[in-house]
């Protein structure tokens, strides 16, 4: 697979990042697929997203109960295949609550989907492993 098709996934990935940081509702929602029902998954029991309107509105959640948050993707493996790519990545979380900061580490897979010749988000999941 050529360099730049997973250095776009990677961009894909570092804007996600970024959108999420800053909050940006409207940034996020330019990486979300078009041909697909984007779907998501997150770290709570009530954190399953159906529709692009309900992936916006997890971020919009999550914003609502943190002072401050960012996700890290890290040690990503990228897997192509036509135009679907999946992503397996370890996670920073890192986050203010109350003016307490905080962190933890987690687990990230993304699905993406070539849709005229820029990657998009169809699925993310997140979620923070369970110690047993």
């Amino acid at each position: 697979m050529p360099n730049h098709v997973t250095d776009d996934i990677f961009a894909l990935m570092h804007a996600l990042e970024t959108g999420y940081r800053t909050r940006d509702l409207g940034a996020l929602d330019t990486l979300l697929a078009t041909s697909v029902s984007v779907t998501a998954f997150g770290t709570g029991v009530d954190e399953r997203c159906v529709g692009r309107d309900a992936v916006l509105a997890q971020f919009q959640k999550d914003w609502a109960l943190l002072e401050a948050g960012s996700v890290e993707l890290c040690d990503s493996t990228i897997t192509i295949t036509g135009d679907a790519a999946w992503v397996m990545s370890a996670c920073t979380l890192t986050f203010r609550i109350d003016g307490t900061d905080g962190s933890a580490t987690g687990r990230s897979s993304l699905v993406c989907v070539a849709e005229s010749g820029t990657w998009r988000i169809a699925h993310w999941h997140i979620s923070l492993p369970a110690e047993i």
